[in-house]
């Protein structure tokens, strides 16, 4: 989740962030070991002894552009967030990145090593924390938005088909090791976004509730069988997917939500934030043909794809509640939760396109 856009500059060693939005996980202390974790892990290349950082974006991380001397960005390094994933979880994210990169043809942003040889590099700041930072290989390009053409869409599902049906087949490593994206990891009693629920008035809670309740009872019985549940990317949201300008090819980035959830999920994921606007249906439709051009789905796979877009978008209500002094939030927790109804009624009463 990617919800503050700045910059900044270390020439001298000071740290000048200006205008800088102080949100839920941003203080200034936190920015200061952020900085300094990211100062530290570049100095572990030997490349970029002449390059500069360029804060990009907070989001559960917090990620910087490597810019070179010609004021040219050609990586990006990334500082993990502290208490989301520990060292073992993100050295399994690189190796599915890296196995993606050599057996599919999906893009994806290539990892670097750092002068150890390794794609992790741990940095200790002062205060004594340990930050995990990982560089990868700058994607230039465009980002879709929901307006552009659903042709696009097409392939999305093809690049979703290929990850699925490469995580079926790979020798994970015996120590890999991700999160799930499970009915308790949504609704659970520690969910891991936060609540839908905790700021809806009665009336709408209760409304919704029987939306959850109609999801957990579809994606139970739905099950969690090897063809439906495994490795995803589970973001595979439209500013995840980096479009070069020439070739209209995409790029899929931030796999740092990936984990083992429902396939059907990732489409779930594409229509982030949008799921209740009119072009959605076609949307779904055109990334489907793509996807069953590379796996096929049963009618059990399609017949589900509705009560798992109401599970994301239960989701991003938590999300969205939970952090309300993040801009993006407060741009759309006015229209979001009414957004959310609409569809819910939709949902509930059976209005939905079926596929």
């Amino acid at each position: 989740m990617s919800f503050l856009t700045t910059s900044g500059d270390d020439d001298s060693g000071t740290i000048l962030l200006k205008h800088l939005v102080v949100c839920f996980l941003v203080t200034e202390e936190n920015m200061d070991n952020t900085w300094q974790a990211a100062s530290l892990a570049l100095r572990a290349f030997r490349q970029f002894a002449e390059h500069k950082l360029e804060l990009i974006n907070i989001s559960e991380n917090f990620t910087f552009r490597i810019i070179n001397e010609r004021g040219i960005p050609t990586h990006v390094l990334r500082v993990h967030r502290t208490n989301y994933h520990d060292r073992l979880s993100i050295l399994s994210e690189l190796a599915w990145i890296n196995s993606l990169s050599r057996c599919t043809k999906v893009a994806v942003p290539k990892v670097v090593m750092n002068d150890k040889a390794q794609y992790l590099t741990e940095t200790t700041t002062d205060d004594g924390s340990t930050r995990y930072c990982v560089v990868s290989q700058y994607v230039e390009g465009v980002e879709l938005t929901d307006e552009d053409s659903v042709d696009r869409f097409h392939t999305l599902g093809v690049v979703a088909a290929t990850l699925h049906l490469h995580t079926l087949k790979w020798n994970k490593p015996p120590w890999f090791s991700r999160f799930t994206w499970d009915l308790e990891d949504a609704f659970g009693g520690n969910p891991r976004w936060g609540p839908w629920s905790a700021y809806l008035d009665t009336i709408d809670k209760k409304y919704l509730h029987a939306v959850e309740e109609s999801v957990v009872t579809s994606l139970a019985n739905y099950g969690r069988t090897r063809d439906r549940f495994g490795l995803i990317h589970a973001d595979m949201r439209l500013s995840n997917i980096i479009w070069s300008v020439n070739e209209l090819q995409p790029t899929l980035i931030d796999f740092d939500d990936s984990g083992y959830g429902w396939f059907m999920y990732d489409l779930a994921t594409t229509v982030s934030f949008f799921e209740h606007k009119e072009q959605v249906p076609d949307i779904l439709a055109m990334w489907l043909q793509g996807y069953e051009s590379v796996r096929p789905l049963s009618q059990w796979d399609k017949g589900i794809i509705w009560s798992l877009v109401m599970f994301r978008r239960l989701l991003l209500l938590g999300w969205i509640q939970s952090h309300p002094m993040v801009p993006i939030c407060q741009q759309l927790e006015p229209i979001f939760v009414g957004d959310t109804l609409a569809l819910a009624d939709r949902f509930l009463k059976g209005n939905l396109t079926t596929f």
